[in-house]
């Protein structure tokens, strides 16, 4: 039997799958940790593409004073910041809306994929059915009935890991694109 080789596009979808499987885990385990480890991933992710323009300015100008260099620089600090104030916390407050769109999204995609593109599997188009409409109505529940809110972090967590998997699930097997090479 030979090996599966996949695409970069599939390589790009499972590392943002594993980024998404470490911050539910962090986020059923305990909703701070959560907050930080995601404070921590965005705060760096800004700082990073705030570092890049201001050393794309610093290349091609070879000044930091332009808008690219000052942009960059305002973007890093936001990161920074982003970071040692623990923003992330404001998404404890947004993971109900975040569920609902999410859920809402997977089920029209689910559709799309079987009935207006023809591509994918009986079984694919059932599970994207189900965790879609699983994550909508955990995302209400959380959101409109009370003593539910207080779960909300950790339920962001298990969606997070399930949607995670799912990814590594369809790039691995269902995803047509990726060819099997001797």
């Amino acid at each position: 039997m030979g090996k599966k080789e996949i695409s970069n596009e599939g390589l790009k979808t499972v590392v943002f799958a594993c980024i998404l499987l470490v911050v539910g885990v962090l986020f059923a385990c305990s909703p701070s940790f959560g907050i930080k480890g995601l404070s921590y991933l965005i705060g760096g992710s800004l700082t990073v593409i705030g570092l890049v323009f201001s050393v794309n300015s610093l290349m091609k100008r070879k000044l930091l004073l332009t808008v690219d260099g000052m942009s960059g620089a305002a973007i890093a600090a936001f990161g920074i910041m982003f970071i040692a104030r623990g923003y992330a916390s404001i998404i404890l407050d947004f993971i109900p809306w975040l569920m609902i769109s999410v859920g809402i999204a997977l089920i029209v995609d689910a559709f799309l994929r079987k009935f207006a593109r023809g591509e994918g599997s009986k079984l694919r188009f059932a599970i994207q059915l189900i965790l879609g409409a699983l994550t909508v109505a955990i995302g209400f529940c959380v959101k409109f009935i009370d003593g539910w809110a207080g779960y909300s972090g950790m339920v962001l967590g298990i969606i997070l890991i399930a949607y995670a998997l799912f990814m590594i699930v369809s790039v691995v097997f269902f995803n047509k694109e990726y060819t099997i090479k001797r």
